[in-house]
């Protein structure tokens, strides 16, 4: 809407815009949570199978940061925390 030599947005079009960033936000954080799980997954894996002690360590510290990343992601997505937590190396 044109006010006064300026454009605004309607109460309707900046509430559709916030559903708009709310689901592109939600959707983010389903594709991280699934990249969480699948390492999770992978790091399990090599804990199950691992051939030392060296990698027995490697995988549960992978598991155990990929854990609580998920966890920091699933606070973030009920709005527990503001910041997005970043993934583990």
């Amino acid at each position: 809407v044109f006010v006064d030599g300026q454009w605004t947005m309607t109460a309707e079009s900046e509430a559709q815009k916030a559903s708009e960033e709310a689901s592109a936000k939600q959707q983010q954080i389903i594709e991280l949570l699934n990249k969480a799980a699948q390492k999770i997954s992978e790091y399990q894996d090599l804990i199950d199978f691992a051939d030392s002690e060296e990698e027995t360590a490697t995988g549960e510290a992978g598991y155990k940061a990929w854990r609580q990343y998920r966890a920091a992601l699933l606070k973030y997505q009920k709005g527990l925390i503001t910041d997005k937590p970043t993934a583990p190396e």
